[in-house]
């Protein structure tokens, strides 16, 4: 109980026989618990600091079992960059990580067969489009280019790579650009267009082109751009023209003979 003075203390009692007496015994708590408030304070030193160890103990201990899977994260990393790094099964200490690494060769050797087959597939269809007497480009929905042949960089006088990322307006410039924006437009929202257009040079010379643009859809039907393919029918219009000045001349010819 508490004291008058508000102390903690512990009481004891007893009565006397030779005389009506109660003695009472009053032992303050915190000196009848000084020794074992001691020991608890050292066991809780004692506890914090095996606690503390223990942690220590276990962050180096997990780190050692740990050091085979970092060394094989960094060269991981490195094949990524150079895929034609070096990585033996054997030298990295288990059987675990050995399957792993195997594994890991394999998928790889397996991914670096694929990008060769599709470069080689790439330069294929590069090839094949350079040599077709036409531009051939596609037009994603930001009207930009993502492939153009070689003649598409000829008409735009220069590199096909440098057409890339490049928007239709930027290449054509705005007055052609206005010409077609219309059948680029019907394109994109997923209708076939065939169309002609004409052109003139820098010497002055007018140059007509037939184009056609066909949707780009993808595995939702979803359209993602347009394929472009431009013929150069000059020399077709210069024929028409000149085969209807020959029949108009002798139209005109039969109709005056007497």
């Amino acid at each position: 109980g508490v004291t008058s003075r508000g102390v903690e203390a512990l009481r004891s009692f007893i009565a006397l026989r030779s005389v009506r007496w109660v003695l009472i015994s009053v032992y303050p708590t915190s000196e009848a618990y000084a020794g074992l408030q001691d020991r608890r304070r050292e066991v809780l030193w004692v506890g914090g600091g095996l606690f503390v160890v223990a942690s220590i103990l276990a962050w180096l201990m997990s780190g050692w079992l740990l050091r085979p899977l970092r060394r094989l994260r960094i060269v991981m990393d490195r094949h990524t960059s150079d895929p034609d790094l070096p990585m033996e099964p054997s030298s990295f200490g288990s059987a675990e990580l050995s399957d792993l690494v195997i594994a890991y060769n394999a998928q790889a050797s397996r991914r670096r067969e694929f990008e060769d087959r599709l470069k080689a597939s790439e330069r294929r269809m590069q090839d094949v489009t350079n040599n077709i007497p036409a531009g051939i480009a596609h037009i994603d929905t930001d009207r930009r280019y993502t492939f153009a042949n070689a003649r598409s960089g000829l008409d735009a006088g220069g590199d096909p790579h440098a057409l890339i990322g490049c928007t239709m307006e930027e290449v054509r410039g705005g007055e052609l650009y206005a010409a077609v924006e219309l059948q680029v437009a019907r394109a994109l929202q997923g209708e076939t267009v065939s169309f002609e257009t004409s052109e003139l040079d820098e010497q002055g010379r007018t140059h007509h082109y037939q184009s056609n643009y066909v949707p780009n859809r993808d595995n939702l039907g979803q359209v993602r751009g347009f394929y472009a393919m431009t013929f150069d029918i000059t020399a077709l219009k210069e024929a028409q023209a000149l085969q209807a000045r020959v029949e108009e001349r002798l139209r005109a010819i039969t109709h005056n003979l007497p």
